[in-house]
């Protein structure tokens, strides 16, 4: 049985290092705008526009990232967003996927496509043991995570 913990920095290291990382992905170049990319979007209910650095996922085609964070409420049913990937500012359509067994398959890959140092860490997780795609999807479900496909508009 593995044990799978939250791993990610604290809210006010966050406030300082994400302008740093928006900056360092805007330019489009590096490890940093491979592993991650800047997600804007309009509040459905605020109308307030956000941006905010996230892990940046790209399988088979497939564009997506992981969130526990509030702001996966505004894609539950698709919500347009625009995406700065390789520097550029590109249209997308996101979708929240937040059921628990579809969110254990998608980590399930990226841990397998990733590798143990690099795929626990990318999802934001600290991982002892080899887990199960159930394991994972109780993760997920216990911390309320989802993954956020997204499709070009």
């Amino acid at each position: 049985m593995a044990t799978i913990t939250r791993s990610t920095p604290s809210p006010r290291l966050m406030g300082i290092i994400n302008p740093l990382v928006s900056f360092l992905v805007g330019r489009g170049r590096g490890r940093v705008a491979e592993r991650l990319m800047v997600l804007h979007w309009t509040g459905r209910k605020t109308g307030e526009e956000y941006s905010t650095p996230v892990s940046r996922f790209d399988r088979d085609g497939r564009l997506f990232t992981n969130t526990r964070a509030s702001y996966k409420h505004n894609f539950t049913d698709g919500w347009p967003a625009e995406i700065v990937l390789d520097g550029e500012r590109q249209p997308f359509v996101g979708t929240a996927i937040s059921a628990p067994e579809l969110v254990g398959e998608r980590m399930r890959e990226l841990l397998d496509a990733l590798g143990p140092k690099h795929g626990p860490r990318a999802l934001g997780l600290k991982v002892e043991g080899d887990p199960t795609v159930d394991e994972l999807a109780a993760h997920a479900a216990h911390e309320g995570l989802v993954v956020i496909e997204f499709e070009p508009a």
